[in-house]
C-alpha cells in the first residue's frame, strides 16, 4: 500500500496544503530547519491510526483535518479522512465507509518504532523496554524474550520445596526425611546382627550389575578403537573430500561445467580468436579515429552510411537535371514579372483597385455581352435621353403659360370677396376717422386705391381667357409623350445597368463610357489569362523543384553528425539555397569515399566476430569481446572443476572401499540403520578437529580397555566371595518393620521430590531450549539483519547475535576478523546507528504488509561510503515499500539521485510543497546551509 495524494487542511504548520501524484517508490522531501519536516513525520506516523490527545503531535489552528488517498497492492483506491481527535474514516471504491486503522495488519506501536525512522530512534534504542525489543526481534524471537521470566518462576517453586540445592533436610523435604531417618535408626537397632547380610546382598547386586556394565563397555571400547584406527587411516582423505565437496556444491561452477561440456568449447581456440579479434579491433579503431578526424568516435554514427550510401550516389546523378530545371524556373519567373508590370500599367487607366487582385478582372464575364448589341443599346439610350430633355423643356414652357392663364380666371371668381374687403376698409376708415381724422382718411384712401388696381388688372386678363383650354390640352399630350419616352429609357437603362453589373462598374458611370471600358477590360482579361497560364506552369515547376530540394535537404539532415546545415538554410527558400545544398552533397560524397575504405576494414572485423560467435555458440547480439573473455574464464573454471571432480570421485571410491568391511558397517550404522554409510562416517569425523586428536583418543581408549579388563576380572572374583558369605547371614521381622517405615517416608518424599524434580527439569529444559532456540534464531531470523549490516559496512561486520539479556534492546556483533563484541555499546556512534537501522530494515522486509517507510535525517552520521550503501539497500526496498526521505542535507539528496534517477523530489518551504528536480533541491538546500 502506498500514499498517492495528501491534503492537509489543518495540522501544525500546514494549512490547506496539497501533495499530489506521489511516487510509489522513493519520495524525497527537502527543506531547511523549521520548514515542517518533523511535523510531516508526525502526521505520516500517527494519521493511519488516528489523532489522540495522548500522542505527541503539533497543535492545530482550529481543528485537525487531513485527507489521504492510498492505493493498495491491487491498485484499488482507498480514501481516509480525519477531523479532530478521531480514528480515520475509510472509504473504498464502492463508497463503503468504516472507522478504524488504515494499516490494520500492523499495530501503531510497531509502525511507529519500525516504519518511522528518525535519528532519535537510532540513538535511544538501547534504552528502550522489552516491548520495543519484541518488535525489533520480530516473529519467533519475541516469544523467547519471556523465557527467562518463566525459568525464574520454576526456580522459585523448586526453592520453596527443596531449597536452592535440593537438600532433603530443608523446606518441604524435612518432614519426610525425618520419618525416613527414624526408620533407619529403628532398622539399625533391630538388625545390628544382620547388617552384614544386607550389605553383602546389595554389594552382590552391585557387583553383578558392574560385571554386565563393564562387559558392555569393553565391547563398546573395542568397537571405538577399531573406528579410531579406520579414522586415522582415512582422516586426511576425508578432509580432502570435505574441501572438494564445497567446490562440487558450488552451483555457479557446476552450471559453468555443464554448459562448457554441452557446447564442447575449447579454451585454446578461444584464446587464439581473442588475439586475432583484439588485433582486428585495434586496426579498426585506428582507421575509425583517422576517419572521424578529431570528432568523438561513435559506432552508431556510421550506420547512416550503411543505410544511405547508395542513395548518396543516386542524388549526385540528379544534380545536373535539377540545376537546369532551376535555371528554367528563374527565366520563367523573370518573364512573368515583366508581364505583370505591363498589366499593372494598363490597370491604372481602368481600375486602380484591381492592382492588388487580378482575380477581379477574371471574374468579369466579357463573353456574356455581344459587343455590337452593346453599342446599339448605348447609342439608342443616348438618343432617347436627348429627346426626353427636349420634351421636358417644352412642357415646362407650357406649364408656365398655363399657370398665368389660370391665375387670371381666379381673380374673376373672387370679385365679390374683394368688394366685401373694400367695404370693410371704408367702414373701418369711417370709424377711425371719428376718432382720428388723419389716420381714418388714410385707411379709406388705401381701400379706394386697392379697389382701383384690382379692377384695372382683372379687365386686362379677361381678354386672354379663351386660350387656357387649348394650352391645357397641348400640355397633357406632351406629358403622355414624355411618359412613353421615359419608359423606353427605363428599359434601355436596365439593359445598360446589367452591362455595368457584368463589367463590375458603378451605376454612376456614364453609359457612354461602357463601350471603351468594355474593350479595355476585354484586352486586360486576355493578358491576365495568359499571365495566369504562365504562372501556373511556373508554380508547377517550382513545386516540382521544391519537392526535389526538400527531399535532398531531408536526406542531408540525416547526416547532421557529418555535415552542418545552417539553420537559416533550412527555410522555405529552398531554390535560393540550392547551390548550398549541392555543395553539401559534394562534401558528403567525399566523406562516403572515406567511409567505404573504413567499411572494408570493418567487414574483416565482422568475419572474425562470426568465427567467435560460432566458437562460443553465441546466439544473441552483444559485446563480443566481453562475452569471449567471459567464455575464456568459464573454460578455465571448467578445466579446474573437471580436475577437482576426478580427484573427488577417486577419493570417494577409496573411502568407500575402506568402510566396506561388515564389522565397520555394523558399528557405524548401530545407532541409525537408515543413514548412509558415508554420512555416518561424516558424523564421527566432525567430533575431531585433527588427526592428532584421533590418535590421542585411540590411545586413551586402549588404556581404558586394559583397565576395564583388569577390573572385570576382580569383580568376577569378588562375586564368588560374596555369594559364599551371604549363605552364612540371615534376616529378622524387625528389619521388615523398619523397612516399611522407611518405605512410607520414601513414598511421601517421592511425591514432593517429583514436584521438585519437575520444576528443576523444567528449568533445565527451558534453559536448554532457550540456548538451542537462540542458536537457531541467530542462523535464521537474525541472519537477515546481519546481511543488511554487512552490506552497509562492506563486510566489516559479518554477523549479529542476540544479547544475553533478551529483555534489553542490545545485540552482539562479530566482525570480519571473527572478533565478538558483547554489546552494541562497544561500537562507534555511526556503526551503532547502522546496526539499529539494519535491525529495523530487516524486520520491515519480513512483514507481509508493504507499508510506507519514513526516514527523517537518520543517516546524517554516516560517512559517504556507508551512506551510499544504506541508500542503495533502501532503494532496493522501494520496489515493495514506498519510501519518504525527509532531509535538509544536500549530500543525502545527491546520493539518492545518483542511485535512482526516477526518484521524486519536493521542496518543503514554510509548510508548502513544490515539485523540484534533484539539482534544484540540492541548490536550494546548499544556499540555506
Amino acid at each position: 500500500m502506498h500514499i498517492k495524494n495528501l491534503y492537509i487542511r489543518d495540522f501544525g504548520i500546514y494549512r490547506n496544503v496539497n501533495l499530489n501524484n506521489i511516487s510509489s517508490e522513493i519520495v524525497v522531501i527537502g527543506g531547511n530547519n523549521r520548514a515542517g519536516k518533523s511535523t510531516l513525520l508526525n502526521l505520516l506516523r500517527y494519521f493511519p491510526y488516528g489523532f489522540s490527545k495522548a500522542t505527541d503531535i503539533p497543535p492545530c489552528s482550529v481543528e485537525y483535518g487531513v485527507e489521504c488517498e492510498f492505493l493498495d497492492e491491487n491498485n484499488k483506491k482507498i480514501t481516509a479522512k480525519i477531523n479532530g481527535y478521531a480514528k480515520p474514516h475509510i472509504y473504498n471504491e464502492s463508497t463503503y465507509e468504516k472507522i478504524g486503522d488504515i494499516y490494520d495488519e500492523v499495530d501503531s506501536f510497531t509502525y511507529k518504532e519500525l516504519f518511522t525512522i528518525s535519528l532519535d530512534e537510532l540513538k535511544n534504542a538501547e534504552g528502550a523496554d522489552e516491548k520495543l525489543q519484541a518488535v525489533l526481534l520480530g516473529a519467533g524471537l519475541k516469544d523467547a524474550i519471556f523465557i527467562p521470566k518463566i525459568i525464574s518462576q520454576f526456580e522459585k517453586e523448586a526453592e520453596k520445596i527443596g531449597g536452592k540445592n535440593g537438600n532433603p533436610k530443608t523446606k518441604l523435604f524435612k518432614e519426610s526425611f525425618n520419618e525416613i531417618s527414624e526408620g533407619i535408626v529403628l532398622k539399625d537397632r533391630a538388625i545390628n546382627e544382620v547388617t552384614q547380610y544386607n550389605k553383602c546382598e546389595e554389594k552382590l547386586k552391585s557387583v553383578e550389575n558392574s560385571i554386565i556394565e563393564f562387559e558392555d563397555q569393553i565391547g563398546t571400547i573395542e568397537d571405538e578403537i577399531l573406528l579410531m584406527e579406520i579414522l586415522m587411516a582415512n582422516y586426511e582423505t576425508y578432509k580432502e573430500i570435505e574441501k572438494l565437496t564445497v567446490v562440487m556444491e558450488n552451483e555457479q561452477n557446476k552450471k559453468t561445467y555443464d554448459y562448457i561440456e554441452e557446447k564442447k568449447i575449447n579454451l585454446e581456440a578461444c584464446l587464439n580468436l581473442k588475439d586475432e579479434y583484439s588485433e582486428a579491433i585495434d586496426k579498426y579503431e585506428k582507421a575509425a579515429i583517422n576517419f572521424f578526424k578529431g570528432k568523438e568516435f561513435q559506432e552508431t554514427k556510421l550506420k547512416v552510411f550503411d543505410m544511405y550510401g547508395k542513395e548518396i550516389r543516386d542524388k549526385e546523378l540528379i544534380i545536373a537535371g535539377l540545376t537546369q530545371k532551376i535555371e528554367n524556373y528563374r527565366e520563367t519567373l523573370k518573364n512573368c514579372k515583366v508581364k505583370k508590370q505591363e498589366i499593372l500599367i494598363d490597370i491604372v487607366d481602368v481600375n486602380v483597385d484591381w492592382s492588388d487582385d487580378f482575380t477581379k478582372i477574371l471574374e468579369i464575364n466579357t463573353e456574356e455581352i455581344p459587343y455590337i448589341e452593346l453599342c446599339e443599346n448605348v447609342d439608342e439610350l443616348k438618343n432617347i435621353e436627348n429627346k426626353i430633355n427636349d420634351k421636358k423643356t417644352y412642357i415646362e414652357e407650357l406649364e408656365e403659360k398655363y399657370t398665368g392663364l389660370r391665375n387670371n380666371s381666379k381673380l374673376d371668381s373672387n370679385f365679390m370677396k374683394y368688394i366685401a374687403i373694400i367695404v370693410v376698409f371704408l367702414i373701418l376708415g369711417f370709424i377711425v376717422y371719428n376718432q382720428n381724422k388723419v389716420f381714418g382718411a388714410l385707411i379709406g384712401i388705401s381701400g379706394i386705391v386697392v379697389t382701383s388696381i384690382y379692377i384695372i388688372t382683372s379687365s386686362s386678363h379677361r381678354f386672354n381667357g379663351e386660350d387656357v383650354n387649348s394650352v391645357e390640352t397641348e400640355l397633357n399630350n406632351k406629358k403622355r409623350e414624355l411618359i412613353g419616352l421615359e419608359k423606353t429609357r427605363g428599359n434601355l437603362a436596365e439593359i445598360t445597368n446589367n452591362y455595368k453589373h457584368i463589367l463590375k462598374l458603378s451605376l454612376d458611370v456614364p453609359s457612354s463610357s461602357i463601350k471603351s471600358y468594355f474593350v479595355l477590360v476585354r484586352n486586360l482579361k486576355n493578358k491576365v489569362l495568359h499571365l495566369k497560364y504562365e504562372v501556373d506552369n511556373m508554380c508547377e515547376m517550382e513545386e516540382s523543384i521544391n519537392i526535389e530540394l526538400e527531399n535532398l535537404l531531408k536526406f542531408l539532415l540525416k547526416f547532421n553528425a557529418w555535415i552542418e546545415i545552417e539553420s537559416i538554410r533550412r527555410s522555405n527558400k529552398l531554390i535560393e539555397n540550392s547551390e548550398y545544398y549541392f555543395s553539401k552533397l559534394e562534401d558528403l560524397s567525399l566523406i562516403l569515399c572515406e567511409y567505404e575504405k573504413l567499411s572494408e576494414i570493418k567487414t574483416s572485423k565482422r568475419i572474425i566476430e562470426e568465427k567467435i560467435k560460432n566458437q562460443i555458440k553465441l546466439k544473441v547480439e552483444g559485446e563480443i569481446l566481453s562475452k569471449l573473455n567471459e567464455t575464456i574464464e568459464e573454460c578455465k573454471i571448467y578445466n579446474k572443476y573437471k580436475d577437482e571432480k576426478n580427484k573427488y570421485e577417486n577419493l570417494i571410491y577409496r573411502l568407500m572401499h575402506a568402510l566396506s568391511m561388515e564389522r565397520i558397517k555394523k558399528i557405524l550404522l548401530k545407532e541409525d540403520k537408515n543413514i548412509e554409510l558415508v554420512d555416518a562416517f561424516n558424523n564421527m569425523v566432525h567430533n575431531y578437529m585433527s588427526v592428532d586428536e584421533v590418535e590421542k583418543n585411540a590411545y586413551k581408549l586402549k588404556a581404558k580397555l586394559e583397565e576395564n579388563i583388569e577390573f572385570l576380572n576382580k569383580l568376577k572374583d569378588e562375586k564368588i566371595t560374596l555369594k559364599q558369605e551371604i549363605k552364612n547371614l540371615y534376616s529378622s521381622e524387625d528389619i521388615i518393620k523398619a523397612h516399611n517405615k522407611i518405605e512410607k517416608g520414601r513414598h511421601k518424599l517421592k511425591g514432593i521430590a517429583m514436584e521438585y524434580a519437575i520444576n528443576r527439569a523444567a528449568e533445565f529444559m527451558l534453559k536448554y531450549l532457550q540456548k538451542d532456540f537462540m542458536d537457531n534464531a541467530e542462523k535464521t531470523i537474525l541472519k537477515g539483519t546481519g546481511d543488511f549490516l554487512s552490506n552497509i559496512t562492506n563486510g566489516e561486520i559479518k554477523q549479529i547475535l542476540a544479547g544475553d539479556d533478551l529483555t534489553k534492546v542490545d545485540f552482539k556483533t562479530i566482525d570480519k576478523n571473527g572478533i565478538l563484541k558483547d554489546s552494541s555499546k562497544e561500537l562507534s556512534r555511526g556503526t551503532k546507528e547502522q546496526l539499529f537501522l539494519s535491525v529495523r530494515l530487516s524486520r520491515i522486509s519480513e512483514i507481509h504488509s508493504k507499508l510506507p517507510i519514513i526516514i527523517d535525517d537518520s543517516l546524517v552520521n554516516f560517512d559517504s561510503r556507508h551512506l551510499y550503501n544504506s541508500i542503495k539497500l533502501i532503494n532496493d526496498m522501494s520496489k515493495h515499500n514506498q519510501i519518504f526521505f525527509l532531509t535538509c542535507h544536500p549530500e543525502v539528496i545527491q546520493t539518492i539521485y545518483k542511485i535512482n534517477k526516477k526518484a521524486q523530489f519536493f521542496k518543503l518551504e514554510e509548510g508548502n510543497f513544490y515539485l523540484n528536480t534533484a539539482n534544484q533541491l540540492i541548490n536550494h538546500l546548499s544556499l540555506d546551509t
